[in-house]
């Protein structure tokens, strides 16, 4: 299981769940028993909308308000019209989600070498 999926399951957040490719996914679908069709499977987009929509359903992922800054240019490299949001635009509690998986990720790592060492790879 890649670290992303563990990080994810740990701490899940929209931001991670977009980073997953096609494969995790299907993990996470499996994992959370979200029900995917061989249609949704096709397309990583389609998937991935299929298990965000099911995740905020059940509860496991909040959903995101966009905000538009009325001063902000459409042409800007920042602004994604897509999802009418700015890009790198994240809530404080999504920040704080990423730091500590980042956090954990190191300790894992750390952790996983000292034992290395210990047993004299």
């Amino acid at each position: 299981m890649s670290s992303l999926i563990e990080d994810f399951f740990t701490f899940p957040s929209e931001i991670l769940l977009e980073r997953c490719t096609k494969e995790e996914l299907l993990q996470v679908a499996e994992h959370f028993d979200v029900e995917v069709t061989s249609n949704d499977k096709k397309l990583k987009e389609t998937l991935l909308k299929v298990v965000k929509d099911a995740l905020v359903e059940r509860g496991v992922l909040e959903v995101r308000t966009p905000s538009v800054n009325p001063d902000t240019s459409l042409t800007s490299p920042l602004f994604d019209p897509e999802r009418n949001v700015k890009v790198g635009e994240m809530s404080l509690q999504e920040k704080q989600l990423c730091v500590d998986a980042e956090k954990f990720r190191a300790e894992r790592d750390a952790y996983a070498l000292k034992q290395k060492v210990r047993k004299g790879c």
